[in-house]
């Protein structure tokens, strides 16, 4: 029995990975998306970023450095990512947009094997979009799984100061009391 090219064909492959971790969301006000997680779900608070960008990644095998801002909290054990890019032209997260997916843009596990994570990407037939290294041996891969999935998959190796923020995050966002929604990132 031959499967169908998209997400049903990666799900099995890539569950070994680990869960997943993110939901992350590409907006175009980053500031209307924060209030309306925090009034409309009461997720709090958001660590903002206001400006971050991504050096040394390649979107479709060409050189690019995406401008964009984020905000990161937690529903629970899940990391909800907020992204609005910055830069005017074309770009990895800018496409989205346009293309009029406002909404979910990726979904992420992570792994301690990128070598695993590649494999099993070409096993599912899933297309690499966009790759990128981070500071202390961190990576980043996003993959389009294909089909009518209308998300990316990505695959982190975070690197353990990554991790220690990620957890910092969590901490807050599980006891928030409601007081300001919206916190500096780093």
């Amino acid at each position: 029995m031959t499967r169908p090219h998209g997400f049903a064909a990666i799900g099995p492959g890539l569950a070994g990975l680990g869960p997943v971790r993110q939901l992350a969301y590409v907006v175009p006000n980053l500031a209307a998306a924060m209030r309306f997680w925090t009034h409309g779900f009461g997720i709090g608070p958001f660590f903002h970023a206001p400006r971050s960008r991504q050096t040394d990644a390649l979107w479709k095998g060409c050189p690019v450095t995406p401008d964009f801002s984020l905000a990161l909290s937690y529903w629970g054990d899940m990391q909800i990512e907020l992204i609005q890019p910055n830069d005017p032209g074309p770009s990895f997260y800018r496409e989205s947009l346009t293309a009029g997916h406002n909404g979910l843009h990726h979904v992420c596990v992570y792994t301690d094997n990128m070598v695993e994570a590649r494999r099993r990407l070409a096993v599912a037939g899933a297309e690499l979009v966009f790759e990128g290294k981070l500071a202390q041996g961190g990576e980043l891969l996003y993959a389009d799984p294909g089909g009518d999935c209308g998300f990316y998959f990505e695959i982190l190796k975070p690197p353990p100061f990554l991790l220690t923020l990620f957890a910092g995050i969590r901490h807050a966002c599980a006891g928030w009391d409601g007081n300001d929604p919206v916190r500096p990132l780093g």
